[in-house]
């Protein structure tokens, strides 16, 4: 996953009673993703009475370093950035770190380190604290977030915390909490030992029975090609004159305010798995049934605050990648085909003849044998191509000559997600 990031929207750690494990792999699908622990001659790595709990990050890779000479780590909080054979990764794409330490022994606990910066000049990760003496006995995993990442230290007397403002509010799902062991060094993945509640705007009230101390990364989508969307306090002009943390903290913040519930999200594993909404279709049995819970919980959504996303879509829309192609500006006799042979040779598997004649177009396609996820228009009309083939690096679509005239206008949009399927009927054998 870490070779190939593109391919993959998570960075994945696995925690197994509360420490971090290194050893499993990913089975990744289209409406779950499966985590499976090695079983050697003595028996499985990880039992059935194990607690395990996995941390999927959006948008980040996790990255595992080679063996550590002394010479990588030039001082007491730098390491370069070779030690993850990075030269296939742009480190500068990423916006916030943090990594753990893993003794190769297993002798000590993992050492959890956070607000790390890289240093393109250098390329090196500076370290906000000492790193061990001894770095060649350890291997580090260091997460890269393409989000922009806030880090909050939170003490066991912290009530209300507070993230700085950005266009937008922060969601406590966007937050990542680790809660520090009794040595002093590592961190665990939160197990509900703490609580957040949401307050407005960018105010969080800390439930922490335990008393531990512990870690709030916060990541911020912000993205910059949207100019138009922005987030509206209605009460900018209070906040800008008083100091809404320590009123929470001391209780004399309005009512209106102290008082703010948001609306739960229900998008989880568990509702999904529980989802009843669509009684004909099962989880992990039909292909269909990812795509639809998702379309009944967007619907839901969308009727509950039906007015904030018409606003929300208004805004943003034009956001996706789109061109135009004026087709009377090109040779479309030059482009009409009865079969692929001048792109396909006929020795190939991928050759097609077809019934009718077709009109071709190739796009330039980076991601092997997966089709580009565009839609196209003609003359405002969604059209569908009859035929989508990959070969030697090359996107080629052929549509139905019919379909398109010599004045006609393509319109070109790339969706994320889309494709084409078509059905085949298969005659039974002796008709």
């Amino acid at each position: 996953m870490a070779a190939n990031p593109n391919l993959y929207k998570y960075a994945i750690l696995c925690f197994v009673n509360n420490q971090l494990n290194l050893d499993y792999k990913v089975h990744p699908k289209d409406d779950i993703t499966s985590i499976y622990f090695p079983y050697t001659i003595y028996g499985p790595t990880v039992k059935e009475e194990d607690e395990v709990r996995t941390l999927f990050i959006p948008d980040a890779i996790a990255v595992h370093s080679r063996a550590i000479s002394a010479q990588d780590k030039p001082s007491a909080r730098v390491l370069k950035a070779n030690i993850f054979n990075s030269s296939t990764f742009d480190w500068t794409k990423y916006k916030g770190f943090f990594a753990y330490l893993v003794h190769n022994t297993g002798a000590t606990q993992p050492i959890f380190r956070s607000n790390i910066t890289y240093e393109e000049s250098s390329n090196t990760f500076k370290f906000e604290e000492d790193l061990p003496v001894d770095m060649t006995s350890y291997t580090v995993v260091i997460v890269a977030m393409e989000d922009y990442s806030q880090v909050i230290t939170g003490t066991p007397t912290d009530t209300y915390l507070q993230l700085e403002r950005e266009k937008m509010p922060i969601p406590k799902t966007n937050f990542i909490i680790m809660v520090r062991d009794d040595n002093g060094l590592s961190y665990h993945l939160n197990d509900d030992e703490i609580t957040i509640e949401e307050h407005y705007p960018n105010v969080y009230k800390i439930n922490n029975p335990n008393g531990d101390y512990f870690k709030i990364i916060a990541l911020y989508v912000d993205n910059p090609e949207n100019t138009e969307l922005d987030y509206d306090i209605e009460i900018q002009y209070y906040l800008d004159k008083v100091n809404e943390l320590e009123r929470y903290r001391n209780g004399s913040i309005p009512d209106i305010l102290a008082e703010y519930k948001p609306i739960d999200w229900d998008y989880f594993l568990n509702d999904y798995l529980a989802d009843e909404d669509i009684p004909e279709l099962k989880p992990n049995t039909d292909r269909w049934y990812a795509f639809l819970y998702k379309l009944n919980f967007i619907n839901k959504t969308y009727k509950k605050w039906c007015y904030f996303f018409q606003l929300y879509l208004r805004k943003t829309y034009g956001y996706l990648e789109n061109w135009v192609l004026d087709i009377s500006t090109i040779d479309l006799e030059a482009r009409r085909r009865t079969s692929t042979a001048p792109e396909i040779p006929m020795t190939e598997m991928s050759y097609r003849e077809f019934e009718y004649p077709q009109y071709v177009f190739s796009y330039k396609n980076d991601f092997g044998t997966t089709d580009l996820p565009y839609a196209w228009f003609v003359d405002g009309t969604f059209l569908v191509p009859e035929y989508s083939i990959y070969y030697q690096g090359i996107q080629y679509v052929y549509f139905n000559a019919n379909a398109i005239n010599a004045d006609s206008y393509m319109e070109v949009e790339r969706y994320d997600g889309v494709n084409f399927t078509k059905q085949i009927v298969v005659q039974p054998e002796g008709t």
